[in-house]
């Protein structure tokens, strides 16, 4: 299981969760590329795809990542905060 949850406002939410095989894989990242035929333009990457959000998108003061094995029951996870710049508020 994936999960993730953002931080705004001083606020915890969930902001994404599903199974690793809910995500589409890289072929099918690339036939939805809007407007590149199926293919990146030289010099570009495409490093990943993810799951759908829940809620509004947006960024936040932290942002927490978390993948569950359920059957052996551990996780990998991951947090970080952030700063907005003056100008892009």
């Amino acid at each position: 299981m994936l999960r993730s949850h953002a931080t705004r406002k001083g606020k915890r939410r969930l902001y994404q969760e599903g199974a690793v095989s809910g995500m589409l894989t890289p072929s099918d990242l690339l036939e939805r590329f809007a407007d590149s035929g199926g293919k990146l333009s030289p010099g570009t990457a495409m490093f990943c795809g993810t799951l759908a959000v829940r809620g509004d998108i947006g960024g936040g003061e932290r942002f927490e990542i978390e993948l569950h094995d359920a059957v052996k029951n551990r996780s990998l996870s991951h947090e970080y905060a952030t700063r907005s710049l003056a100008i892009a508020d």
